[in-house]
């Protein structure tokens, strides 16, 4: 069943746990609310689950588990809550797991470890906490690793010098104390101190009191993208904010934010659709300009089609 990309809207009905022999259900790129039924973990045949770039909510079912055959279940970019249930670990076939771009919390299971055929394992820009699962370093097949912008701490672990595989992994805007040597040398965007090095490590207050240290606009992730991007930004001070997507010739295309803001971390989605919802045409390079009351700052992203 493949309705992907044709405005769709309102609630998964239920009743499609009733279609056993299903491989695939693609229903992403629409615009679904609610929660994602519990029933569809009994669709056991299934090979590919995609339900992302939605507006769906509510926790991962944990029954999802239950689905053996799973290569890939892409549930990025929508507003799903809770933690990651631990029973994503059972489905021993699984290839691509995509989570980013929601708002999941709680520490990352160390059950993920167990998926060893995992190549994709993307968790970035939700509010995960707790330290990097050791058990991620028995992963060897990954190829990609993105657990970036989180609220992830401690160090990194020595494990993870297994994934010699990986040609991209990032691991940026956590709260991460320390990276061994041999890890530091893989890592695409590392942005805390080698462990054991000399030197001092002072945390920032946002940190120690939950406030960023200073505004500024972080990279869009995922980037370059197709269906929708999310990009952070950071307030130091309360104030009006605005945040516009521009084209190439420096027109306007979209007005994302345009409100006042209390101190903290925000992050906002640009689903690649322009002021009156239609989607900007061919691909292309855009810039995402944010102004805040500490000035301006302008990062560039890339539109595949």
């Amino acid at each position: 069943l493949d309705l992907h990309d044709i405005h769709l809207s309102g609630p998964i009905p239920p009743e499609l746990r009733q279609l056993t022999e299903m491989v695939w259900l693609k229903l992403s790129r629409n615009e679904l609310t609610g929660p994602i039924p519990p029933g569809l973990g009994q669709l056991t045949q299934l090979g590919q689950l995609h339900l992302h770039t939605n507006q769906l909510t509510g926790p991962i079912p944990p029954g999802l588990g239950q689905l053996s055959r799973l290569d890939w279940l892409r549930l990025h970019d929508n507003e799903l809550t809770g933690p990651i249930p631990p029973e994503l670990g059972r489905m021993p076939r699984l290839r691509g797991l995509q989570l980013e771009g929601n708002r999941l919390t709680g520490p990352i299971p160390p059950e993920l470890g167990q998926l060893t055929e995992l190549v994709w394992l993307k968790l970035s820009g939700n509010r995960l906490t707790g330290p990097i699962p050791p058990e991620l370093g028995q992963l060897t097949r990954l190829k990609e690793l993105d657990l970036s912008h989180n609220r992830l701490t401690g160090a990194v672990p020595p494990e993870l010098a297994r994934l010699a595989g990986l040609s991209s992994w990032y691991l940026a805007g956590n709260q991460l104390t320390c990276v061994p040597d041999a890890v530091g040398r893989l890592v695409d965007d590392l942005d805390v101190p080698v462990c054991g090095r000399p030197g001092t490590l002072v945390e920032s207050p946002d940190i120690l009191h939950g406030l960023p240290a200073a505004s500024g606009l972080e990279p869009g992730f995922p980037n370059p993208f197709n269906a929708g991007t999310r990009i952070p930004y950071r307030l130091a001070a309360p104030g009006p904010v605005r945040m516009q997507i521009f084209n190439l010739l420096g027109q306007p295309v979209r007005t994302l934010v345009d409100e006042f803001h209390e101190a903290g971390e925000y992050q906002v989605h640009w689903d690649a659709r322009d002021q009156r919802g239609a989607v900007v045409g061919g691909a292309g390079v855009y810039f995402t300009r944010l102004h805040h009351p500490g000035g301006v700052e302008t990062r560039r992203l890339l539109v595949l089609r």
